[in-house]
């Protein structure tokens, strides 16, 4: 199988790594792979708007980026994000659930990993 479609930037001479390894895993794992690989400059928020306006989508999706809900608007393109948006972490973090709902009536299936940041709503030392 290959990829069907390359959607956002992206560099085969520098290809992200823990997306590549998403893409081999499903190529494996799937009944029918027409895989796309798609990404954007922004986070979730914004990938996900994006996702939702476009006419042609993979019926499933594997987002492979994450972590704590908490911090959602303390980096970079989050911030920035969060800031046009005007709000908070948990605001950002709404608005985003609610595209990925959005993105489910359409029929596409989201997972998420959630190795690197799981399911906690705040950073955690040991």
């Amino acid at each position: 199988a290959t990829v069907a479609e390359i959607v956002g930037p992206y560099s085969g001479t520098y290809p992200d790594m823990e997306a590549t390894l998403d893409t081999q895993y499903m190529m494996g794992v799937s009944e029918k792979p027409e895989m796309f690989y798609w990404t954007t400059p922004g986070w979730q928020y914004e990938w996900a708007n994006n996702f939702y306006s476009t006419k042609t989508i993979p019926e499933s999706v594997s987002i492979s980026w994450g972590w704590a809900e908490s911090g959602q608007c303390q980096s970079g393109i989050a911030e920035s994000q969060c800031t046009t948006l005007g709000v908070d972490a948990a605001g950002y973090v709404s608005r985003t659930n609610t595209e990925f709902q959005k993105i489910g009536l359409r029929g596409t299936s989201l997972f998420a990993a959630s190795g690197d940041s799981g399911a906690r709503s705040e950073e955690h030392t040991v």
